[in-house]
């Protein structure tokens, strides 16, 4: 049902697969059920940058994340 939802809007020009199309796999194919987790891109399961996985750089995120919020 739901890939039958994005064909239609895609042929309709509403909304373009390509852009998205590892996020519609990750979230409507049985094949990607076991790869929950795991970091995505091409449809596959790749390994991300090392920034990405920096936990100093991710507790500055997170710290910055949270100041922006409160100042809302």
């Amino acid at each position: 049902m739901r890939q039958d939802c994005f064909a239609l809007l895609a042929w309709l020009n509403l909304f373009d697969l390509g852009s998205v199309a590892t996020e519609v796999f990750a979230a409507v194919s049985p094949k990607a059920v076991h790869l929950a987790g795991n970091y995505l891109a091409d449809s596959n399961v790749k390994k991300p940058r090392a920034d990405a996985q920096d936990a100093a750089l991710a507790t500055r995120l997170w710290a910055e994340s949270e100041s922006i919020v409160q100042a809302l």
